[in-house]
């Protein structure tokens, strides 16, 4: 129980910090936005997101999905705040990210093969 309730504090969190960063974005505020995003990813994870942008793919989901399903929505909104960084490291473990949970068969957004191919035709 104590476990859920730290999660849906992170999702939560995340949530919050995406929803600053897309008013941001919309506002033609970049640094704005992307100082939202780390924020709000620093606050959830208690990582920087230039170090999380250097976590190799095991260590990234090590971190988001550290209890299997339970964590699966954690995973998913780290994921939305990392593809909206400007940052390519970013959005490849955004992707690494969304592709984790739908392998898993755990809950992903309705259209989460759309933000994959978004993902992979923005990465080299």
């Amino acid at each position: 129980m104590v476990q859920q309730d730290f999660v849906l504090r992170q999702v939560q969190q995340l949530a919050q910090a995406l929803a600053q960063a897309l008013f941001h974005k919309r506002a033609d505020q970049s640094e704005q936005a992307q100082g939202a995003l780390a924020a709000g990813l620093e606050s959830a994870l208690g990582l920087e997101l230039e170090v999380l942008c250097r976590l190799p793919r095991e260590e990234v989901l090590a971190l988001c999905l550290p209890d299997g399903a339970r964590s699966d929505e954690r995973a998913v909104a780290v994921a939305d705040l990392l593809r909206e960084t400007d940052s390519a490291a970013g959005q490849r473990r955004a992707l690494w990210l969304y592709e984790a949970v739908l392998a898993s068969g755990g809950a992903v957004p309705f259209d989460v093969h759309e933000r994959i191919e978004v993902l992979q035709a923005r990465l080299p």
